[in-house]
């Protein structure tokens, strides 16, 4: 059981009546001063610098080509700048954006979520890295800009059933945004993917130039190098796109 050494501690990491208090006291943080939320965080994550995080099967990943680079750069910190990347290693340099689903729990919360994410690379550590440019949860969160927040959305899907198929319907209505698609996963290649972008972008994960107030600070998600090697290439034909009003 030697090999399962990190899951296990990844897992245990993640207690499910830590998660159920702060998810009953996470509305009321609102009336806490921001700086004061963050202030307790570096405090505690002195004693553990360490978050459980355990996407759980299966995410998927939608990639569009960015073409109006100017707004991008926009979008991100000045600490950043636009790369090309590729996603599978046989394929184009490109610069992308990329709309991230998943189921996830961590050591703070458990849900789904949907992250925006524009691939560039830091200026500081001249690593490529994932920008989380804005995001849709059922959850908690928290970031920079708006502290702990409650969940975003009231409409968040995402499923297998059992022929295959992965079922993606989140929703914003506040925002008057929404990513609705379904694919069909039967057939699709395991391909072998770009060891740099998947591997080393995941090493350093940003937020945009609102959410983090322009800071160019990174954070690092320790993994299993083998959980990316490979990935599931879909046929563009087999994704039933039915609704995408994010940046229309």
């Amino acid at each position: 059981m030697s090999k399962y050494k990190f899951i296990k501690k990844v897992e245990e990491m993640i207690k499910t009546e830590d998660i159920a208090t702060l998810r009953l006291i996470g509305p009321l943080l609102r009336y806490v001063p921001g700086k004061f939320q963050a202030k307790a965080m570096e405090n505690s994550s002195k004693d553990n610098p360490y978050l459980g995080f355990v996407v759980e099967p299966y995410s998927t990943f939608l990639f569009y080509e960015l073409i109006d680079l100017d707004w991008a750069r926009r979008l991100i910190p000045d600490g950043f700048e636009l790369e090309k990347t590729k996603v599978f290693s046989d394929g184009q340099p490109k610069y992308y954006i990329a709309f991230a689903s998943f189921n996830v729990k961590t050591s703070a919360f458990a849900g789904t979520r949907l992250e925006v994410n524009i691939i560039a690379r830091s200026k500081k550590t001249g690593l490529i890295s994932w920008i989380i440019v804005d995001y849709d949860t059922n959850t908690l969160s928290h970031d920079a800009l708006k502290g702990v927040i409650d969940s975003t959305t009231k409409q968040a899907v995402f499923t297998t059933d059992y022929e295959g198929n992965i079922i993606v319907d989140i929703s914003n209505s506040e925002k008057n945004r929404a990513l609705i698609f379904d694919l069909d996963s039967n057939g699709a290649e395991y391909k072998t993917v770009e060891k740099s972008f998947w591997l080393e972008g995941n090493l350093s994960v940003g937020y945009g130039r609102e959410i983090s107030k322009n800071s160019p600070a990174a954070f690092a998600m320790k993994f299993d190098p083998r959980e990316v090697e490979k990935a599931c290439r879909v046929d563009v034909n087999k994704i039933n796109s039915i609704e995408n009003t994010w940046y229309p």
